[in-house]
């Protein structure tokens, strides 16, 4: 398993993904249309059906969303994995 083989923790939700990437392969061939991955401190902050149900509507392939921050932080990056 992921993270047990280590016998550490994750280093961070993209590292999360990296590890568990065959669990989002394996979906595409069991009719998951969508994934939602969110960060731990994010799980209870809004209501996820409005967003997936808005994702579904606007037919796009990746929706992100974000907490407006000074303009300090203005840095996004997008890794492809």
């Amino acid at each position: 398993m992921p993270g047990e083989v280590r016998k550490n923790w994750f280093r961070g939700t993209i590292d999360v993904i990296r590890q568990f990437i065959l669990v989002f392969e394996d979906a595409k061939y069991m009719n998951v249309e969508h994934i939602l991955i969110l960060f731990g401190d994010h799980l209870y902050r809004m209501d996820y059906m409005d967003f997936v149900q808005r994702h579904v509507d606007t037919n796009v392939d990746i929706r992100v969303s974000c907490v407006p921050m000074d303009d300090k932080y203005l840095y996004v990056k997008i890794y492809n994995i």
